[in-house]
């Protein structure tokens, strides 16, 4: 049997009897052990593998593709998909008493005020050069996924095991 209890499939032929029409979109409500019980929400009726087909459904992404597609892509992809899963992606009020910081290719970069200006600043870099300048820190936290910190203990335990 190719398909299982509650896939949705496509009738696309009447060889055995069944009541549904051609291109009827129904779900399988049982497997049995040469055919299918499928209802349409008002019929139910039996059906067999040479009737139907299966429906190619959109799969939907993980978490874990969904992080990954924010975290390579570029503003407008980001803000795309922060609207579509806002859960994921709530935005902390920035608080001057934490420490925000983020992980990439090798480097940890932690958000300073530069003047009137705020960045992320290479912690390797001893210039103290901002990779990037926005005039808010909530433009610059939206660049990337920034990890939020408490204390200067928490930050640095999270620094070392990214670099290790």
């Amino acid at each position: 049997m190719k398909h299982k209890k509650g896939d949705k499939i496509k009738i696309i032929d009447k060889r055995h009897g069944h009541g549904f029409g051609i291109g009827e979109i129904v779900t399988i409500e049982d497997v049995q052990h040469y055919n299918y019980r499928a209802s349409n929400g008002d019929d139910n009726w039996d059906i067999e593998d040479d009737e139907i087909e299966a429906i190619n459904e959109i799969k939907q992404p993980t978490k874990d593709d969904v992080l990954k597609a924010h975290d390579n892509g570029c503003d407008d992809v980001k803000e795309v998909i922060e609207n579509l899963w806002p859960d994921e992606f709530k935005k902390e009020e920035f608080d001057r008493d934490k420490i925000y910081a983020f992980y990439s290719t090798g480097d940890i970069y932690k958000l300073h005020r530069i003047g009137d200006r705020w960045g992320f600043v290479d912690m390797g870099d001893s210039s103290c050069y901002a990779s990037g300048t926005h005039d808010t820190p909530e433009q610059a936290m939206r660049r990337c996924s920034v990890h939020v910190f408490s204390n200067k203990k928490d930050f640095l335990k999270w620094a070392l095991e990214q670099i290790s």
